[in-house]
């Protein structure tokens, strides 16, 4: 898993960058998923889907073959699918008509 906000760290590139290369680079990117976090626990707030999809696009950018995001909560629509899902894998699988009611927590 990599959370660099957990790990406190403001540039989330250079973090990613090492957490890459420290993976084995490009040539254990098929073996590895990079799974980033898209809610902060420690502020207890979702992280934005920009930032999210920031950082998923970097990665992917360095060379890493599969990301992922944990925690997704469909019900409310967090992170916002319509920002993250033009950037991973299954993007034409996702598709919504309508943003979900409210719901109480």
């Amino acid at each position: 898993m990599a959370y660099a906000a957990m790990e406190g760290t403001w540039n989330s590139r250079t973090w990613y960058s090492e957490l890459f290369n420290a993976a084995g680079g490009r040539a254990q990117a098929g073996k590895v998923i990079y799974k980033l976090q898209a809610y902060d626990w420690k502020k207890k707030s979702w992280m934005s889907g920009q930032d999210l999809k920031r950082d998923l696009t970097f990665l992917l950018s360095i060379g890493a073959n599969h990301v992922a995001y944990y925690p997704d909560d469909v019900h409310r629509d967090r992170p916002d699918v319509r920002t993250v899902s033009s950037i991973l894998s299954g993007n034409s699988d996702v598709k919504r008509e309508d943003r979900p009611k409210k719901t109480a927590p």
